[in-house]
């Protein structure tokens, strides 16, 4: 049960780390593209969203100038991100608002606690 359960988790981590990492990755290219195009940042600094993971190490040798736009860049990743999360949590909150009877089992709490004693005398 125990090892079942971590790898479920794991693997709803997994999910999610991989639509948020899209969502930042994303964001991160079309941000930094603007900011090239406004003429804020020079091509010289250019760092591709396979970099943005380690953004923190590699805009700290940069010039100021450009650690600031960098750190604007990053707010903006995050607000966007904060609100594609928020949205999706405000629909499964409405979702869970249309279902009346949400029953991710067939079986009450003490039928499982039964089951789960009965498997440990094995």
């Amino acid at each position: 049960m125990t090892t079942a359960l971590v790898s479920f988790i794991t693997s709803l981590g997994e999910a999610f780390g991989v639509g948020i990492g899209f969502i930042f990755q994303s964001e991160w290219e079309h941000i930094v593209a603007a900011a090239v195009s406004e003429n804020r940042l020079s091509k010289q600094y250019i760092l591709s969203s396979n970099d943005a993971g380690q953004s923190a190490a590699l805009i700290a040798a940069v010039p100021l100038e450009v650690q600031t736009v960098y750190r604007q860049i990053v707010a903006q990743v995050i607000d966007k991100l904060f609100i594609v999360l928020g949205s999706l949590s405000g629909l499964a909150f409405l979702v869970s608002l249309i279902d009346e009877n949400v029953s991710l089992g067939r079986m009450r709490l003490p039928e499982v606690l039964k089951l789960s004693l009965k498997w440990e005398e094995h």
